[in-house]
């Protein structure tokens, strides 16, 4: 069960909105369509800093963003903390209670 001051972290929902410039080309600008109060927590596994098989640094900074139960969020969306959008990987109800929602999500890379 959440307390008073775990979900801490101001979290914005972006979707996904199709425009066109001034030659008719289409662009598609993520635009923050709602937020979310969420706690934040890592999820790191030991063979994300050394891969053997190829003898090269691997890194992939998963995220898991918790909140109160919410169907406002598809894999459609992208979520923004600060400065950083993350791409949604999975959601789920992890007790099966209907309580918090737990959102896995990557950092987008942005060229």
């Amino acid at each position: 069960m959440p307390r008073a001051g775990d979900y801490r972290h101001r979290i914005a929902i972006l979707t996904a909105v199709a425009t066109t410039d001034s030659i008719g080309a289409i662009q598609s600008q993520w635009v923050p369509t709602g937020y979310l109060w969420c706690s934040i927590a890592h999820d790191f596994r030991p063979n994300d800093t050394f891969s053997r098989e190829s003898h090269a640094m691997h890194y992939e900074d998963n995220t898991w963003f918790t909140t109160r139960k919410t169907n406002r969020v598809t894999r459609a969306h992208r979520l923004r903390h600060g400065n950083t959008d993350y791409t949604i990987l999975t959601i789920h109800d992890e007790t099966g209670e209907n309580k918090e929602t737990k959102i896995l999500v990557r950092e987008v890379a942005i060229p």
